[in-house]
C-alpha cells in the first residue's frame, strides 16, 4: 500500500507540474499572437 501511496504522490506531483507548463504555454501563445497581431498593424495598418 505505501509503493500505491509513493506512486500516487508522484502522479499528483507530475499533474501539478504538467498543468503549471501547460498555463506557461498558453501564456506565451497568446502574448506571441498579441506580438503577431501588433506586427502585422505596423506593417499593413487597417
Amino acid at each position: 500500500m505505501d509503493q500505491i501511496a509513493k506512486q500516487d504522490e508522484n502522479n499528483r506531483l507530475k499533474l501539478t507540474t504538467l498543468e503549471q507548463e501547460k498555463y506557461t504555454n498558453e501564456k506565451q501563445i497568446k502574448d506571441l499572437l498579441t506580438e503577431l497581431r501588433r506586427y502585422k498593424e505596423s506593417i499593413v495598418p487597417d
